[in-house]
């Protein structure tokens, strides 16, 4: 069964799928035009938590279908997308993915994305923004209790009246 037959009907599954929690796809001759039943199916599937498409035909744009479709999925924590026949994803597709991932981190969430650039590149980036985003909260409600303290204790202290 061809790819172009087979994902669609993959996808429909996928959709309703409570057990499933790793899917495998590599070599099977993904390519832009036949991810889409896969990426409307990770858009609500919540038990899959680990997918392989290694080793298929993805380019630039069926790997932003994938990165659109994360930005709803909360359940996906490992992706592989190595060895894409032909192509190197650019930063556009970079940029979906940051962007997704920003939108969809959780405290609770270790998500391991990689991609095929130059070299392999692991999404840490991602993770240090969010870090950074949460000590940059932190220190900002500590600026917050820091000004209420002198606040306290200017209320405390007599005016001090100038001199004649």
């Amino acid at each position: 069964m061809k790819a172009s037959e087979l994902l669609p009907q993959l996808g429909a599954a996928l959709e309703s799928n409570s057990v499933c929690t790793e899917l495998n796809l590599a070599g099977c001759n993904v390519d832009d035009h036949t991810i889409e039943g896969l990426t409307q199916a990770l858009q609500v599937n919540s038990s899959l938590t680990s997918l392989s498409l290694e080793a298929n035909k993805i380019n630039n744009d069926g790997a932003i279908q994938i990165a659109r479709a994360l930005k709803a999925n909360r359940s996906l924590l490992e992706l592989n997308l190595l060895n894409q026949k032909g192509t190197r994803f650019g930063d556009t597709t970079l940029g979906e993915f940051i962007t997704g991932l920003t939108l969809t981190l959780t405290l609770t969430l270790t998500l391991t994305l990689t991609l095929t650039l130059t070299l392999t590149l692991t999404l840490t980036l991602t993770l240090a923004l969010a870090l950074a985003l949460t000590r940059r909260v932190h220190l900002g409600s500590r600026a917050v209790e820091r000004d209420a303290a002198q606040d306290r204790v200017a209320a405390r202290e007599p005016p001090v009246l100038p001199a004649d």
